[in-house]
C-alpha cells in the first residue's frame, strides 16, 4: 500500500507482543542443564546472526550449547527450539485491537527482530498480522534492527524516497514526528 497516510511503525516484542515469558529463560537452562545466567548470557550473545536470518536454528542452539560447553545433539536442539518459540508466543489484545483500529487513519507496519523458524510459528498463530500494511520479520526478511535495511523494508515508504511522518512505538513510548510543512 502506497499512499499519502501517515505509517505507524511498531515494534512487536513488548508493544504489540508480550516480552520473552517470565521464566523461560531458566526452563531453558534447565533442559541442557545449564546455570539460568550462563545460559541467558550465552543465549543472547549468541542471538544478533539467528534474528538476522545468518544462521539456522540448529547452528544457533548448537553455539549455544557450545558457549556452555554442554553436549549438543539434535533431541535437546529441538526442545530448546520449541521451548524458545512458546517462550515468545504471546500477545497483548488490546495492542492488536489498537493497532489494526489505526488503519482507518494511517498505513500500519511491524518490524521486528524474530528468527525465521519463530516467525512462521507467530506468522500461523496470529492470523491479524496479514491485516496490517507491512509486515517485516528479520528472519524473513535477512535484516535485523538496528540496520537500516530493517526499517526501509519494514516500510518501504519510511525511506528517504517519500515525503512522510513515521511514528516508532518501542517498548517503552510511542514517538510521533510530525510531518514537515511543504
Amino acid at each position: 500500500m502506497s499512499t499519502d497516510r501517515r505509517i505507524v511503525l511498531f515494534d512487536l516484542f513488548g508493544v504489540i507482543a508480550c516480552h520473552q515469558r517470565p521464566g523461560a529463560l531458566e526452563q531453558m537452562a534447565t533442559l541442557c542443564g545449564a546455570p539460568a545466567d550462563t545460559f541467558a548470557d550465552a543465549y543472547w550473545a549468541s542471538r544478533p546472526p539467528y534474528d538476522a536470518a545468518q544462521q539456522t536454528a540448529a547452528a544457533y542452539w548448537t553455539t549455544v550449547l557450545r558457549r556452555l560447553a554442554r553436549p549438543v545433539d539434535t533431541d535437546t536442539i529441538e526442545e530448546l527450539r520449541l521451548a524458545d518459540i512458546d517462550s515468545w508466543s504471546r500477545v497483548d489484545k488490546r495492542m492488536v485491537t489498537y493497532a489494526q483500529g489505526l488503519r482507518d487513519r494511517a498505513e500500519v507496519a511491524l518490524l521486528s527482530n524474530i528468527p525465521s523458524d519463530h516467525a512462521d510459528a507467530f506468522l500461523a498463530a496470529q492470523p491479524w498480522l496479514r491485516n496490517l500494511d507491512h509486515v517485516a520479520l528479520s528472519g524473513k526478511i535477512k535484516a535485523a534492527k538496528p540496520d537500516p535495511a530493517a526499517f526501509h523494508t519494514a516500510s518501504p515508504p519510511c525511506g528517504p524516497h517519500r515525503p512522510t511522518s513515521c511514528s516508532s512505538t518501542t517498548a517503552k513510548r510511542t514517538c510521533t514526528q510530525p510531518r514537515p510543512s511543504a
